[in-house]
């Protein structure tokens, strides 16, 4: 509290007197002024006590007296009922000295430190012929207390990343570092920018305010608002004979760290990603997508949303050639494949055979033949052995005659090979007739 001493000037019909009186003479308005200027604290409420006449002229009860306090020296020079005013004096009537008491307790102010103020006494009633004169001792000075403190108070915006923020005071908006005063009413609007959530916004000394919300100004404050970057799930599923390489190359927003991701990591909006399809050996490529789009190998994603990579292969697939000469056979038996759903078993010529299937091949001649050649993919092939897909398969075989004889026994003729015994053993041999003039084979 403060007491502050208050010098008073009256007017009449606007212009200065030395009469104290606040009322009507005869119709002419009287106002009095008192001037006092306030510490280094200001105030939010004023109390003031004056005592006034004996017998109020024209009436036997105190006139209503209006009070204003302004930094204006002339606004209320021959204000009436209707002009402006923080309130109403009370009076009292006072037996032992027989006067009146006109006074305010703890009336709301709004006045700034070390400044000089206007309390205008002005009267509340009609232009009829009442008037109040002020007792002499109390004319020209006043004791008026002060209570409360009323600082200019600075307002701070501490913006978090990814919030936009917006206050306001009385409708107009105002800006972080703006000067404001206990009592004042603040607004605050504030949201989430593109790419973030979960918005939120605290107030020094007053906690957590919601979206258009207000507070009270009592001291300085900052407001304060904060946001996350909007988080999504990476799924990669890449199905036998495929490979899904994800690099995030940058993040702009979160600042993850950079590099190879894996399926089930966590990504978020605006995040760059690049993203690689590859086949296995023995595979082609036969769906690569993201997000259920194709998407064009080593290509870059910006993240808005969920990310699903995708991918699939097919076992690669060749043609089966089968080319058995006069007097050979081949016999090709898949025994096994990565292919799901190929047949195991016997396969003829021009079938289809994949990528690591594992094919056993026999190379035999028939009666009287001998096998010349017997290769697979112009290499000399082992028959019984097995072959691993790795191309297209070539298998051919070629066979020659090996001394054929028929006999006849048991009234039939029965095919029997040639031999003859040399040295000591047994070579096979192919019987010649000489006719016409030449030798010709026996068959």
């Amino acid at each position: 509290m403060a007491t502050v001493t208050a010098t008073a000037q009256a007017y009449q019909a606007g212009s200065t007197t030395s009469s104290k009186w606040i009322g009507y003479s005869h119709s002419t308005i009287r106002t009095v002024r008192y001037q006092f200027t306030t510490d280094s604290n200001g105030a939010t409420s004023i109390s003031f006590s004056f005592q006034g006449p004996t017998n109020p002229s024209g009436s036997s009860t105190a006139a209503s007296i209006n009070w204003y306090v302004t930094t204006d020296a002339t606004s209320h020079a021959s204000a009436g009922a209707s002009s402006t005013k923080n309130g109403t004096c009370s009076a009292s009537y006072n037996s032992s000295t027989y006067a009146w008491t006109i006074s305010v307790s703890n009336g709301a102010v709004k006045l700034l430190p070390n400044t000089t103020y206007y309390l205008w006494l002005f009267p509340n009633h009609s232009s009829s012929n009442y008037y109040l004169t002020i007792n002499k001792s109390w004319a020209t000075n006043m004791s008026i207390t002060l209570g409360g403190s009323y600082k200019p108070c600075t307002l701070t915006f501490s913006q978090g990343t990814g919030t936009n923020l917006e206050v306001t005071k009385d409708g107009s908006t105002i800006s972080s570092g703006s000067t404001v005063y206990p009592g004042d009413i603040i607004k605050v609007w504030y949201n989430a920018s593109t790419g973030y959530t979960n918005a939120t916004c605290s107030v020094s000394s007053v906690g957590s305010i919601g979206n258009g919300g207000t507070f009270t100004v009592s001291t300085n404050h900052t407001i304060t608002t904060s946001a996350s970057v909007l988080s999504y799930s990476l799924s990669i599923s890449a199905g036998t004979g495929s490979t899904i390489t994800v690099n995030r190359t940058s993040s702009p927003l979160k600042g993850a760290a950079t590099g190879s991701i894996s399926n089930g990591d966590t990504v978020y909006y605006n995040d760059v990603l690049k993203i690689t399809f590859k086949a296995n050996t023995g595979y082609n490529i036969s769906t690569h997508t993201v997000n259920n789009s194709a998407f064009t190998s080593d290509n870059s994603h910006t993240v808005t949303a969920n990310v699903s990579v995708v991918s699939t292969a097919t076992v690669k697939s060749y043609k089966l050639n089968i080319s058995a000469g006069n007097g050979s056979s081949i016999t090709v038996n898949r025994t096994s494949s990565p292919k799901q759903g190929a047949d195991i078993g016997i396969l003829s010529d021009g079938a289809t055979i994949y990528y690591s299937d594992v094919l056993k091949i026999i190379f035999d001649a028939s009666l009287g033949y001998k096998i010349d050649i017997h290769t697979v993919n112009d290499s000399v092939f082992t028959s019984g052995d097995s072959h691993t897909v790795k191309s297209a398969v070539s298998i051919v075989a070629t066979a020659s005659l090996n001394g054929i004889a028929h006999l006849y026994a048991n009234s039939e003729y029965v095919t029997g090979l040639c031999w003859i015994y040399a040295n000591g053993q047994w070579y096979s041999c192919i019987p010649y007739l000489y006719s016409g003039g030449k030798w010709n084979i026996c068959v």
